[in-house]
């Protein structure tokens, strides 16, 4: 029997958000962290492991808080 759980496709793509702006959507995770580590002024590491987290769950994360609003990776759709 088929289970009724949503499932999440991983394609190694996600979203970059700022506030409610999508910045950059349906980019390479290597990019979208490059972008959001240099928007946050941190680390490229930490937030591809941020952006691969998110391919796999769907869940949304946010790598910083800018004056301007959550900078977050989502899961593309």
């Amino acid at each position: 029997m088929p289970t009724a759980s949503a499932q999440t496709t991983q394609d190694g793509l996600v979203n970059v958000n700022v506030g409610d702006v999508t910045i950059l959507e349906d980019v390479n995770i290597g990019v979208a962290a490059q972008l959001a580590a240099n928007i946050c002024g941190v680390k490229v590491g930490p937030v591809a492991v941020l952006g691969r987290a998110v391919d796999r769950s769907g869940a949304t994360r946010t790598v910083c808080e800018t004056d301007q609003g959550d900078v977050t990776l989502t899961q593309n759709d």
